[in-house]
């Protein structure tokens, strides 16, 4: 009799043991859900982050763009001529703004 009972003692700790083992695996497939959910959700936060800095660096174009034109048309410019290669256009900047000599840059 004992020995029967031996037998049902070791069956039902296997039968725990692999019950405990799926739940340990449940377990770890849920921190890895959570940690693929924190990963999304930081990849999200970081995708507004560059959207939010892209437009940031638009609008100080825009602003640069402004400021340019209005140096130009108030510049009293002293053009200077830019070294080039032999076959290159000339440009010509100014020595005191540093603008080019290109109104349509500045319209």
């Amino acid at each position: 009799m004992d020995n029967i009972l031996g037998k049902k003692r070791k069956i039902c700790t296997t039968v725990d043991e692999k019950n405990n083992k799926k739940k340990d695996q449940d377990i770890d497939q849920d921190t890895e859900k959570d940690n693929i959910k924190k990963l999304l959700i930081k990849r999200r936060k970081t995708e507004k982050e560059r959207y939010r800095c892209a437009k940031q660096i638009e609008e100080c174009k825009r602003v640069e763009k402004k400021l340019n034109k209005k140096i130009y048309n108030l510049c009293e410019h002293e053009w200077l001529a830019e070294d080039r290669q032999m076959y290159e256009k000339r440009w010509y900047l100014c020595g005191k703004c540093g603008l080019y000599r290109n109104s349509y840059m500045y319209r």
